[in-house]
C-alpha cells in the first residue's frame, strides 16, 4: 500500500499498533479500532513513544534505503537519482523531493497520540 505525507490509515484491527507506530515515524496519521479493551490499552501504551524512539525508526529507516542502493549493481546505481533534501540515492524521480522530518515532540490526549515534526 501507498500513502503520502499527512494522509490516514485505516486500521480496523489494531492489535498492538504497528500501523499506528509507522504513520507516526513516517508523517501519516493513523485511525486504529480494537475491540479489546485490554489489548487498545495495550495499543496505546506501546505507540506513546518519546519523539528520541521515533526518531531511531526514522534513522533506521534512512540506513536501510541507503544500504539497499548501495547493494544495487554499479549500473543501476548510474540510473538513480539524487534525493534533494537529503542527498542521498533513490531509485525513482518520484523520490527527489521526499523531506524525511523528525519527530520534534509527542503528546498523548485521552486516546490520541499527537505527534509534531520538525
Amino acid at each position: 500500500m501507498y500513502s503520502a505525507e499527512g494522509d490516514t490509515a485505516l486500521d480496523p484491527f489494531v492489535g498492538l499498533g504497528t500501523t499506528a507506530l509507522a504513520c507516526m515515524a513516517s508523517n501519516r496519521n493513523s485511525i486504529g479500532i480494537e475491540i479489546d479493551p485490554d489489548i487498545a490499552d495495550l495499543a496505546l501504551q506501546n505507540i506513546n513513544v518519546s519523539p528520541k524512539e521515533l526518531n531511531k525508526i526514522i534513522e533506521s529507516r534512512i540506513e536501510r534505503h541507503i544500504d539497499f542502493i548501495e547493494s544495487l549493481s554499479s549500473d543501476k546505481r548510474k540510473r538513480c537519482y539524487k534525493n534533494v533534501p537529503h542527498g542521498f540515492d533513490v531509485k525513482t524521480k518520484q523520490e527527489t523531493a521526499i523531506k524525511i522530518d523528525r519527530v520534534v515532540s509527542v503528546t498523548q490526549k485521552e486516546n490520541n497520540i499527537i505527534c509534531s515534526y520538525e
